[in-house]
């Protein structure tokens, strides 16, 4: 299959917001092969920096591309994570091309939304060459209740989404009206995961370091709203979660079994990020197939671990409220919901949603 960097063509002066490891699907940088093939004047770089060697959340710098020249402008900087319109004024168009993961609280979703105002406000041309969704069409989660906007949450949207980064695009712009441009795949097929498209997988930040832990990221994240680990600075980020406060048979016991997913008690120290160089018991996860219950584990591991450490759980506080609340885009989990009445909440969240995936949808299916 190709991609949309494969397929793109211009002489138009751009700039281009996209890392160094996204890559054509022979392997070489986008910025790369769009340096050599067309009048690339600068970058712009998303959470984690251009070279993605910031970690999750800390504010990036501008910089320099030490091969090409050109200027690396950050649209996560401390003051802003908005993109400077005057930085369009030098060219004709601005390109898009970052790998997502399919999940509504993945910041480059909302550099993407940026992008967009962007170039509406300055009156260019937005140019999205499209990505596969690694996790496919389907639809998972919680939409977004009014008062819980932010950077982990800045649309509406489930979760889960279910659409690659071009459909998203669409979708976003139907209340922005930019000129948009989608450079869409050519063989590719909606339901598509990572592994189907033959592609290789290359990081698209620090912490994901392969195909499948973009599903175990959905399940997962979660935990960066609370006092647990999520497994940064361990080899094995996002797939082994835990806390010095945890006992993993007990945990893994209250839990339950959940489809498409194995649960293995796991033991290790971080090098970065929560409990650096402390001991933490916890879970690890084992991807059995094609997982379509995310939301399910996600729910289960918070209720579990509110009903097991009543006097041990905190909740991440942040300037804009409960990281929990913003990362769910409500703060009904925080107040004690069930697993099932969530499932259900979730489940309406995300039929609303199935009419606009079909509207914005380039692939069928």
């Amino acid at each position: 299959m190709k991609l949309g960097i494969d397929l793109f063509q211009t002489r138009q002066k751009i700039a281009l917001l996209s890392s160094a490891s996204t890559c054509t699907s022979e392997g070489e940088p986008s910025f790369w092969k769009l340096f050599h093939n067309a009048p690339l004047r600068k970058l712009f770089s998303a959470e984690h920096g251009f070279a993605l060697r910031a970690a999750a959340g800390d504010a990036v710098s501008d910089d320099r591309e030490p091969r090409t020249g050109l200027p690396i402008y950050s649209l996560y900087q401390a003051h802003t994570k908005a993109l400077n319109t005057a930085l369009l004024e030098d060219v004709d168009a601005l390109c898009y091309d970052l790998q997502d993961v399919g999940a509504r609280f993945y910041t480059y979703t909302s550099s993407l939304l940026e992008c967009l105002r962007a170039c509406k406000k300055a009156g260019k041309p937005l140019i999205v060459l499209d990505r596969p969704n690694p996790v496919g069409n389907a639809l998972e989660g919680f939409g977004m209740s009014a008062g819980f906007t932010s950077f982990v949450g800045a649309f509406s949207a489930p979760m889960r989404y279910g659409l690659t980064c071009g459909e998203l695009a669409r979708y976003l712009n139907q209340g922005i009206g930019a000129d948009l441009e989608v450079v869409p795949m050519q063989g590719y097929d909606s339901r598509f995961y990572w592994k189907d498209t033959g592609l290789p997988w290359t990081k698209p930040s620090p912490n994901i370091i392969d195909a499948d832990a973009c599903q175990v990221y959905l399940a997962t994240c979660l935990m960066e709203g609370l006092n647990v680990s999520e497994g940064r600075g361990t080899v094995k980020p996002f797939y082994q979660i835990g806390a010095p406060f945890i006992r993993s048979e007990d945990w893994i016991r209250r839990i339950g079994r959940v489809d498409g997913v194995e649960l293995l008690p796991v033991c290790f120290v971080p090098q970065a990020s929560k409990y650096r160089g402390e001991l933490c018991h916890g879970v690890e996860l084992v991807l059995q197939k094609k997982w379509e219950h995310t939301f399910e584990l996600a729910l289960r591991l918070v209720t579990s671990l509110q009903a097991l450490y009543p006097q041990n759980l905190e909740y991440v506080q942040g300037e804009q409220g409960y990281f929990l609340d913003l990362l769910c885009g409500n703060d009904r989990l925080r107040h004690g919901l069930s697993v099932e009445r969530g499932l259900e909440i979730a489940a309406a969240d995300c039929r609303a949603f199935s009419d606009i995936q079909k509207e914005v949808s380039l692939y069928g299916k």
